[in-house]
């Protein structure tokens, strides 16, 4: 697990940056972020798949406040950094999207009236 200053850009890989995954909410006591590297590994694995479109990611780490007005479960796994919440790209059909996260993150949660996919590097 590594942890970063929320705000500050570090950059994990050729295309993700640790702002991409700060908490989206503006609590005066959330200053940090935690990520998981297989999360930044299984990311990069799933651009290339999907013929490396850059992807747009709605939620990654959550401070536990912001989780829980979100609507996040308790032992959600955004507040441990090993989650993330990715847009299926422009031209990229919502089915051939959930099925390239499944051949690489271990637990996915495709909502297609969202146009989202919840993945996760940790089985349930």
């Amino acid at each position: 697990m590594m942890m970063f200053a929320k705000g500050k850009a570090h950059q994990l890989s050729d295309n993700l940056n640790t702002r991409e995954l700060d908490c989206n909410c503006d609590n005066t006591h959330c200053k940090r972020t935690l990520v998981s590297v297989p999360l930044v590994e299984r990311f990069e694995e799933l651009r290339l798949i999907l013929g490396d479109k850059p992807l747009i990611i709605t939620s990654g780490f959550r401070c536990s406040q912001h989780n829980y007005q979100e609507g996040g479960k308790d032992l959600s796994r955004h507040t441990s950094g090993m989650a993330i919440d990715i847009v299926c790209p422009s031209g990229v059909k919502f089915e051939v999207f959930n099925k390239a996260c499944m051949a690489v993150f271990p637990f996915v949660l495709g909502y297609k009236r969202l146009n989202f996919c919840h993945c996760d590097v940790d089985k349930r």
